[in-house]
């Protein structure tokens, strides 16, 4: 029997369902005819809708050595490699079939989908405009609505998918990813109705639960959060971006130890999740579970996996050695916007000594507002790099001539830690927006002081070297809205009210237990707490039942949400008599807003440098004597102050010009410390020494 007419008959069985018959048919026609590409082709489509891929990519691959053109089987190919982890091959084989005919759909939809895969979206959003100009579906928008997204540019993926709604009206999929990026824009309110109409149409389709649950978190709604990202990962168990998610949301609840798990989880998934590991890195933060070696370990982990990668992609710098000259620095952050970093890199930009620096920022800045457009406009040079690529970004900096390369976000949301990892600038340093190590070796220093980082104490749990500032490690600038201090409220009220404002994963259990003691040593005292987190319903709850479980009455404690402005938020304030300093993750800016109030802050410090800040601040303030080393220290200072009504009124009376005439705003005196140490680095690289002697 002729390979023509065996073809016919395998087709024949295949198509009644029996295929171990068609099988046979097509091995025969190959015996008959061992150059009759079509009976490689049969069988290797059949082999690989019988997920036997080895086999199907060996019989496709002899069915395109036997005739060209053959597309069809280049993309089959294409199928079968890519489900073996050859992605590089794959890739190849459907750029094969494209060269072989330009108009076919489904290799350049095939093609943009390994594109994007493999973290290659621009060239991906190129092959779905291609399908789009032959066939504008809905799936083609989709899938270039999530390679612009990818892109960071929200606007145009935004078009796609309600091009993809007018097409077809009842798509979940896409009112899903429409809530995806109206969340990323900060629309949440859009978002939430988007997801919920996604869910709607399909109540299983995780990616909406998923959405949905980020759209809640961006809102403060962390308890209807986790509901809702528990339910994707009920719909999807393998959801790695849902148990990111919903790490996040846990943590901003204060449940660590369930946030921990979820983070674990999806580094479980997905080992190479970078957003995922440095999310769980700045969990470790908050919590005194773990050895400082063990997060010190968990910091190098993200380095081995994410910067040894790039090594290979670095090269050598062009700067002229000149240890005299006037340097250029980069500024690289997430948080050139109304936030807390504001505070601190305000002065520093204003005051950088422009005869001996050139001063850059590098804006990572999704959703720009009037503060972004500050602190760029006090630099020489402003660029905006939230839709660059790590290497796109690299290549922007090494182009600029950047000097010396400072990042101010470390493992925080929005960092660029890829950036620094490709080395685009000879000194780089990490400084103010994370209190640890990044455990990049790319990174050699990391700016501190004597009391946040003791010397000596902790430099071995440090990729960097530790600069130490001789005096504080940050300049602050103080809000201008900061309304003017009052008196203690204990005066009007006859009892003393305690507070803290730090985000809630600050108040772990040891810090409401230790409130709790000194609530009962402290008779008719009062807790006030508020926090983004307290405006979720089931927070507010969590958090006075477990104040309850340590014998606090409810009447005794006070939770509330953020205010709407700056100017609220601080005049909380005149109800505080005493703020607390949680640990072991002390508050940077709320301890300082509280000073500034007038508010004294009483600290515990700790063995680290998120510890230590609280320390750190108070004793450059001359207030050494609101400092403890241990929890019974830490509640009896503050109960001691409650007590003392005369000090506690002259402590805030004079507070403000205390904390106005202190080295935490002498800028002058900072910047001279900063940009000192900051030409030491470099004459340290200009002489080729990694050494430099500390100042």
């Amino acid at each position: 029997m002729t390979a023509p007419r065996l073809i016919e008959l395998g087709i024949a069985a295949e198509e009644a369902g029996r295929i171990d018959e068609a099988g046979r048919f097509y091995r025969q026609a190959i015996e008959a005819d061992q150059c009759n590409a079509a009976a490689y082709f049969n069988l290797g489509l059949l082999l690989l809708a019988e997920q036997r891929y080895g086999e199907a990519a060996a019989r496709l691959r002899d069915a395109v050595r036997l005739r060209e053109p053959f597309p069809e089987a280049y993309v089959a190919l294409a199928d079968a490699l890519e489900t073996l982890g050859r992605d590089a091959e794959a890739l190849a084989a459907l750029e094969r079939a494209i060269a072989q005919r330009e108009d076919y759909e489904g290799a350049l939809m095939n093609a943009g989908d390994l594109l994007q895969k493999l973290g290659r979206p621009e060239e991906a959003a190129a092959m779905y405009r291609r399908v789009i100009a032959i066939a504008p579906g809905p799936a083609a928008h989709n899938n270039l609505g999530n390679a612009l997204l990818a892109l960071g540019r929200r606007a145009e993926a935004e078009a796609c998918f309600r091009q993809v709604l007018l097409l077809e009206p009842g798509a979940a999929l896409a009112h899903s990813n429409l809530a995806n990026v109206l969340r990323e824009l900060g629309r949440c309110a859009e978002a939430e109705a988007s997801a919920r109409e996604a869910i709607r149409l399909d109540p299983g389709l995780p990616e909406a639960h998923n959405n949905l649950g980020t759209a809640l978190q961006a809102q403060g709604r962390a308890s209807e959060s986790v509901a809702s990202l528990r339910r994707a990962t009920e719909l999807r168990p393998a959801y790695r971006a849902a148990y990111n998610s919903l790490g996040n949301s846990l943590k901003d609840m204060g449940k660590l130890d369930e946030a921990e798990q979820s983070f674990l989880r999806a580094l479980e998934l997905d080992p190479g999740d970078r957003d995922a590991r440095s999310n769980f890195l700045l969990l470790l933060n908050y919590t005194s579970k773990h050895t400082r070696a063990k997060v010190y370990a968990e910091h190098r982990e993200w380095a081995r996996r994410h910067e040894a990668p790039l090594a290979s992609a670095r090269s050598g710098h062009a700067n002229h050695r000149d240890p005299k000259r006037k340097l250029r620095i980069g500024y690289v952050s997430g948080d050139f916007r109304r936030h807390s970093v504001a505070y601190f890199i305000e002065p520093v930009l204003t005051h950088h000594d422009r005869r001996s620096f050139e001063v850059h920022c590098y804006s990572n800045v999704a959703l720009p507002d009037r503060m972004t457009a500050h602190l760029l406009g006090l630099v020489d040079g402003a660029h905006d790099i939230s839709t660059s690529s790590d290497s796109e970004a690299a290549r922007l900096i090494r182009e600029d001539g950047i000097d010396i390369l400072v990042d101010l976000s470390g493992h925080t949301a929005g960092n660029r830690l890829g950036v620094f990892a490709l080395q685009p600038a000879p000194v780089q340093v990490t400084y103010l927006g994370y209190p640890n190590t990044t455990g990049l070796g790319a990174i050699d220093w990391r700016i501190t002081d004597a009391h946040a980082d003791p010397q000596g104490d902790g430099d071995g749990f440090h990729s960097e070297r530790l600069f130490r500032l001789p005096g504080p490690f940050l300049s602050f600038q103080p809000p201008a809205e900061a309304p003017a201090v009052q008196p203690p409220p204990s005066i009007a009220n006859g009892f003393t009210t305690f507070g803290s404002f730090n985000v809630l994963p600050k108040v772990t259990p040891e810090v409401i237990c230790a409130w709790a003691q000194l609530l009962m040593r402290v008779p008719h005292s009062r807790l006030l707490l508020k926090a983004l987190g307290l405006g979720d319903r089931g927070s507010r709850a969590q958090v006075i039942e477990a104040f309850g479980r340590e014998g606090v009455a409810e009447g005794r404690i006070t939770v509330l949400p953020v205010e709407a402005t700056l100017q609220a938020h601080l005049a909380r304030y005149h109800e505080v008599d005493i703020a607390l300093d949680p640990f072991p993750f002390n508050g940077t800016t709320t301890t300082l807003e509280a000073l500034w109030m007038g508010v004294p802050v009483v600290a515990l410090s700790g063995d680290r440098h998120s510890a230590r800040v609280g320390a750190s601040i108070l004793a450059h303030a001359g207030l050494e004597e609101l400092i403890s080393c241990d929890v019974e220290n830490y509640i009896g200072c503050a109960a001691r102050l409650a007590g003392e009504a005369v000090r506690l009124a002259e402590l805030r009376r004079k507070m403000r010009e205390r904390i106005g005439a202190s080295a935490l705003m002498d800028r002058p005196a900072f910047m001279r410390a900063l940009e000192a140490g900051y030409r030491e680095r470099w004459r340290a690289w200009c002489a080729g020494s990694d050494d430099p002697i500390e100042p």
